[in-house]
Order: structure tokens, then C-alpha cells, then sequence
């Protein structure tokens, strides 16, 4: 299951930690963005010609497969979470089809709305 940032209604809790799929990508773009330099001078020294934000913003390109012609797009970094339960058959199908009934009142995530 793939957790998309942009999801706020979903939580990950990692550890004792609980946090939004979206904190996490935002820490881990961060931490390339803050050391956009030292990861640069690693793509040189692989021989590779392009910089970390020009990956991160994407940065025109073209590809080509066998037997197929060039086709021009952009490349990019996507940073993806993926949860992967431990029973995938049970937890497929509740992630899927069982969802709790919700109170409106009183929520499971209110202690985390609090801090």
C-alpha cells in the first residue's frame, strides 16, 4: 500500500512515534535539499551530469526501449512510502473493505490532533 503524501488522513506509527506520510517525505525532500552539495559531487563522481534539484523538480529528458523510437518527457525523484503488512491476505481486505465506524464525536486520531 502505497501512502501518498499528500494524505492527511492517514497516520504511520513508526516506533512510538506517530506521524503524517506527508512529514515524512517532507523531512526526507529536506534532507536531500539541505545537502543538495555533498549529493551533487556524488553524482559527479559517478559520472553523472545532472544535479539533485534538477531530479527533485524534474528535468527534461528522453528515453528509448528496443525497438522503439525516443520519446521526450522528464525524469524526476519520487520519494514513495509503502506499508506492507505482515498478513497481506487479512490485511488487504481490511484495508480495503473494513473500515471502522467512525464517531463523529470522538475519533481515533483526536489524541493526535491534540499535540
Amino acid at each position: 500500500m502505497l501512502l501518498k503524501s499528500t494524505d492527511t488522513q492517514t497516520v504511520v506509527q513508526v516506533g512510538e512515534q506517530v506521524y503524517l506520510p506527508s512529514a515524512l517525505h517532507e523531512a526526507i525532500v529536506s534532507f536531500l535539499v539541505i545537502n543538495r552539495d555533498s549529493i551533487n559531487k556524488h553524482l559527479d563522481s559517478k559520472k553523472i551530469s545532472t544535479d539533485i534539484m534538477s531530479l527533485i523538480s524534474g528535468t527534461n529528458s528522453r528515453i528509448i526501449r528496443p525497438g522503439r523510437a525516443w520519446i521526450s518527457g522528464q525524469v524526476s525523484i519520487k520519494i514513495c512510502l509503502e506499508f506492507v503488512p505482515e498478513d497481506q491476505t487479512s490485511a488487504s481486505e481490511t484495508l480495503d473493505h473494513d473500515r471502522l465506524p467512525i464517531d463523529a464525536a470522538t475519533s481515533p486520531l483526536d489524541d493526535l490532533r491534540a499535540t
